[in-house]
């Protein structure tokens, strides 16, 4: 028995809402990350290093057209040397980058980018990362993701921390673009 017209254009309408909703929720994590990789970029220039960037360390003010993210919580944060190597790890336990679990040491720049990884990947997957659920295949990324956002979370989260993009190259990566 065919469902009445009505029906049928109410369920299409809802699944044209739903796919508006999903697009317009996507633009705006790129337009948050593109800021996000900028105002990291901005530390690194400065020599800071934040070691914590998490979504709870990231406030979004809408007062205006467009969003604008600023930084917080710099409670753990130092001011880096050239290549400095760090032996003691500061910040979220469930984000240590894993370079952290082979080498127990990790630095400023991959570790940053790793981060940026961890927000996108909260934000896309709505659910908590855990760098050792993600290392062990029990975390993925999701497929359905575009191939260009996928291809910018999976450059961040590069088990290889020489491997990961810079932040610079982040700014560059066509997703934000």
């Amino acid at each position: 028995m065919e469902e009445p017209q009505t029906v049928q254009h109410s369920i299409k309408a809802q699944s044209n809402r739903e796919a508006l909703t999903h697009y317009c929720l996507f633009h705006l994590f790129q337009v948050i990350l593109k800021q996000l990789v900028d105002a990291a970029k901005e530390l690194e220039d400065k020599n800071i290093f934040h070691r914590d960037i998490k979504g709870e360390n990231i406030l979004i003010e809408t007062g205006s057209d467009v969003p604008r993210v600023r930084i917080i919580d710099f409670g753990l944060s130092c001011f880096v040397k050239q290549r400095s190597l760090y032996r003691v790890f500061y910040g979220t336990p469930l984000h240590t980058p894993p370079e952290w679990y082979r080498r127990s040491c990790y630095r400023c720049g991959p570790t940053t980018v790793w981060q940026m990884g961890v927000v996108l990947y909260e934000a896309v997957h709505a659910r908590d990362f855990d760098t050792e659920r993600f290392l062990s295949k029990k975390l993925s990324i999701k497929k359905r993701l575009s191939t260009k956002c996928r291809n910018f979370l999976e450059a961040c989260l590069t088990k290889v921390p020489e491997k990961r993009p810079t932040l610079e190259e982040l700014q560059h990566h066509p997703w934000l673009r």
